[in-house]
């Protein structure tokens, strides 16, 4: 699979879309289960905590310019640092979609599908998947520029149309359950901001160079945007007994939705926007996963790899025998295991890199001046 240069919009989108899907299903929720009346609060202190992080790691990405994580990989530890961090990450791209993807078709099949075998409806999306690899990584981008766009729209009239119901003493207590469940046990909520791991990859795609912190910080910033929205929207609408619900979070909210008079029901509209985010955010993840297979098999091009890596996904949403389990794997491992590897071990990778980019330098300076 071949390098295809990014603009500016193409490149925010892909960084957008992987948090899209997520705050879709249950993300919200584990800030209600974190921290109560006060998740509201703890999305705009995670927000910050991810602001601040963000720009950190653009600091620590100044010394290499057009580098992803997996060079700055082997410039720190060569090539089997390089072939671990990416076989992280190949982990990460493959296993996390899946249990996502487990979660989503079970709540199709129980709100649409009730007779229809949950396999059948995720080979369904396998198979777009696979099509649209097959079609390459310039298709893939730009669908889902105007998916992620879709979404975007989506979210804006979930929340303006469910305004005049909101109950703005849902946010009493202001601290909820606690201010350590809101500051302490809370800042894990950050893992949220999964869309920092299209940024560890972004550079080399990028057209220009230059826009690589503008790019992070708009993905970022507009991920925020959306996950504030959401939280606000359920918060207030149904408080915390949000909690109880097994569907989708969001679903909550367009359910009780009436668009006018000609559409009272316009909760399958929103479904197919998420079908289609759900294929894009997919087939991103294949498409990154074939990059990352290229860079550290040193390959000529992986392209076939789209085959094994779908067929893989495939397999890993059959891992949970039951939902519960589904909800397990993603509300822990899921959380856990990014926060692990987008928030400490590339920080690590790249502190280090940096300590041994600068003594590097000065003994090349201490040689000259000898």
């Amino acid at each position: 699979m071949d390098l295809y240069r990014i603009g500016k919009i193409e490149a925010i989108a892909l960084i957008t879309i992987i948090m899209l899907n997520h705050v879709v299903l249950n993300v919200p929720k584990v800030f209600f289960t974190t921290a109560g009346s006060a998740s509201l609060l703890n999305g705009l202190y995670v927000f910050a905590l991810a602001l601040i992080f963000l720009f950190i790691v653009l600091k620590l990405f100044k010394n290499f310019p057009g580098m992803d994580i997996l060079d700055i990989s082997h410039f720190l530890g060569g090539r089997k640092l390089q072939v671990a961090i990416g076989t992280l990450f190949l982990i990460y791209f493959i296993s996390v979609p899946s249990f996502l993807l487990r979660n989503f078709c079970e709540s199709l099949s129980i709100i649409y599908y009730i007779n229809i075998p949950v396999a059948f409806i995720l080979i369904v999306f396998v198979i777009a998947n696979m099509l649209a690899n097959r079609f390459g990584p310039q298709t893939i981008i730009k669908l889902n520029t105007i998916i992620a766009l879709l979404m975007m729209i989506n979210l804006i009239i979930t929340f303006i149309s469910a305004a005049p119901n909101f109950d703005l003493t849902s946010i009493f207590p202001v601290f909820g359950t606690g201010l350590d469940k809101v500051f302490l046990t809370g800042a894990s909520n950050v893992f949220a901001f999964s869309g920092l791991s299209v940024i560890y990859f972004i550079g080399p795609m990028l057209k220009s160079k230059k826009e690589f912190n503008k790019i992070s910080i708009i993905g970022i910033v507009l991920s925020g945007i959306y996950l504030i929205l959401c939280v606000a929207s359920l918060l207030l609408s149904f408080s915390c007994v949000i909690q109880q619900f097994e569907l989708p979070s969001i679903y909550l909210i367009v359910r009780s939705l009436e668009l006018g008079r000609f559409l009272q029901r316009p909760e399958a509209i929103f479904i197919v926007v998420w079908i289609l985010a759900m294929m894009s955010y997919l087939s991103t993840c294949i498409m990154l996963s074939c990059l990352i297979f290229k860079k550290i098999g040193k390959t000529k091009t992986a392209k076939p790899m789209f085959y094994s890596f779908s067929a893989l996904l495939f397999l890993f949403t059959f891992l949970p025998s039951n939902i519960a389990q589904v909800r397990f794997l993603e509300d822990v491992l899921y959380k856990y295991f990014s926060i692990i590897l987008l928030f400490v071990t590339t920080f690590t990778i790249l502190a280090f890199a940096n300590f041994k980019y600068k003594r590097k330098n000065m003994k090349l300076e201490a040689n000259k001046i000898e």
